[in-house]
This record gives structure tokens, sequence and C-alpha cells, in this order.
């Protein structure tokens, strides 16, 4: 794995779910390989696949992309503590600034894609939140951690490699959360209205003369 001194990588996007703590100097850990798990958010077997991915994606391009994934920030800003790992790392190629940190602050619900300059064009801003909305944290939400780390590799690699790779849409619901909300709503809805709806429309059942055909004038637009 090639490390190359003086790559310099820069904000390439950045999704914070919780609000940074007082900045303080979190240690950047040791780089072992394409995979530093050291949150222990993947199986072996996850781990494996995903370093075997980046290897013959570094061979076939000569982009650099790492995985980093850690417990906690200890108070120390993302963005911060990115550049930081990114710059001690030393990622990408000397010359050419093609490197890829994606990193997960676990307990800090906090994730972010660092590109280096000679990768901007290829992965932008806009492309690097799309990654982490649509496809990361939506797995992540589900406790399928592995799962989203992977979904955000794929994505990442078919970026860089020019493929449509991130999905245009909204994100999608994590375990129907989405559909139940709406289901909720429209219960709600109905029960209300039946129980309104209902009270007036026995009156005007038992009323007689002017009063019956008012209260029924009423609730015609309701019933339409």
């Amino acid at each position: 794995m090639s490390r190359p001194p003086g790559a310099r990588l820069v904000l390439a996007a950045a999704v914070c779910l919780t609000v940074g703590g007082p900045v303080s100097a979190k240690d950047v850990p040791y780089l072992v390989g394409r995979v530093n798990d050291y949150a222990s958010l993947l199986s072996p077997p996850d781990k494996d696949r995903i370093e075997t991915k980046l290897r013959v994606f570094e061979e076939q391009t000569r982009a650099q992309v790492v995985v980093l994934t850690v417990d906690s920030l200890e108070g120390e800003a993302l963005d911060a503590y990115s550049v930081r790992v990114a710059h001690t790392w030393k990622l990408g190629q000397k010359g050419t600034d093609n490197g890829v940190l994606f990193l997960v602050a676990k307990q800090d619900r906090q994730m972010r894609i660092e590109v280096g300059y000679g990768l901007e064009a290829k992965l932008t801003d806009a492309q690097s939140v799309r990654i982490l909305d649509n496809l990361v944290r939506p797995r992540f939400r589900q406790g399928d951690f592995a799962g989203g780390v992977e979904a955000g590799i794929d994505a990442i690699l078919g970026t860089v490699r020019g493929e449509d790779a991130i999905p245009t849409g909204p994100a999608p619901s994590s375990s129907g959360d989405v559909s139940q909300a709406g289901w909720g709503f429209k219960l709600a809805f109905f029960s209300i209205y039946a129980l309104v709806i209902g009270v007036f429309s026995i009156l005007a059942l038992f009323s007689s003369g002017g009063m019956s055909w008012v209260l029924w004038l009423f609730l015609m637009p309701f019933h339409l």
C-alpha cells in the first residue's frame, strides 16, 4: 500500500448527526491497511471483502481509498480530525493528491468523506453528501454498519470510475419507518373523522324538519 509524503486532502463532505463538543486533540491511530476498523463495526469477512475491493481499485486506478472507524472523536471536531488523519497517513499518490478517507465515528454518530484535490472533479461535495445520506445513513439506522460502510465504499469507487453509482431519489426509509408513520397519520385522521362526522350523522338521522336538512347539507361535502 503506497503512502508517499506530501499528499494534501481538503473537505469534501460532512454529515453531522450531532453537534460536536469542545475541541481536543484525539490521537491518530496507526494505519494498518485500507480498512482500519477501530470501532469494530465489521466482521472479519466483511473487512477482508472491503479490503480486497479497495486493493483492486487502487491497482486499477492508482487512487487510494481508506476506511477509518473510531468509537468516538473524544470532543474533537469532525472536519479537523479527518484532515489531520489524512495528513498523518499521507493518503494518495505524490503529485496527484488522489486519496479519499471515509471516516465513521460511531458514538458521535458522525461520518465524513475527505477527498483529495486530484479527485474533487470526480467525487464532488454534493456526491459525497448523497452517498452518506442515501446509502450509508439508512443502513446505519437499521444497525447494519457493515452494509452501510460497504455501500458507501461501493458508491465512492463507482463514482470515481465515472459510473452512475448514487441513487438520485430520496434516501430509503429504515425498517419501514416512513410507511408506518404514514399509516399512523391516516389512522388517526380517520378516527377523528369518524368520531366527529359520526356524531353529526346520528343527529341528522334522528332530527326532524329543517334541522335534519341543515345537518345533511353540512355533512354532504365531508362525505364526498
